[in-house]
């Protein structure tokens, strides 16, 4: 499995740009990265439902009454990027 730094640098090589050998080396390029590749990370994640990054929760119901249009309402953990789909037993 390809690392941060070893996706970091395939991205760079494309560009043309030095290469880096963390993303705490300090360099302009690894700056950018570390800013930039969570991010995009997870707008990739977002936009397709990829099998291994789908995962199934119960979640427990919150303790404060929603303002409108529902009896309960619940907190997502902040892993959770989007949701697919919610049912009720």
């Amino acid at each position: 499995m390809a690392s941060e730094v070893d996706i970091c640098n395939q991205a760079l090589s494309w560009l043309g740009a030095n290469q880096i050998i963390t993303l705490a080396d300090g360099t302009t390029e690894s700056i950018i990265c570390k800013a930039k590749y969570a991010p995009l990370r997870d707008d990739v994640l977002e936009k397709v439902p990829w099998t291994f990054a789908i995962v199934r929760l119960q979640l427990a119901a919150d303790v404060s009454v929603p303002a409108f249009g529902y009896a309960n309402k619940f907190i997502l953990p902040k892993t959770v990027l989007s949701v697919l789909n919610a049912y009720n037993n």
